[in-house]
């Protein structure tokens, strides 16, 4: 179901995707629009 809310960030330019679901972040590499990560990366990334 994460599909449509990825597409939906997409679109609006967002540089990220946030998510604690493994599964998605696995699948998900390689997306050369967005960068999917988990909180625990966003937040070293960011700080």
């Amino acid at each position: 179901m994460s599909g449509p809310h990825i597409a939906s960030a997409i679109e609006a330019g967002c540089e990220y995707f946030i998510t604690s679901d493994e599964k998605i972040i696995n699948k998900t590499t390689g997306f050369p629009k967005i960068k999917i990560l988990n909180p625990v990366e966003f937040t070293t990334l960011i700080i």
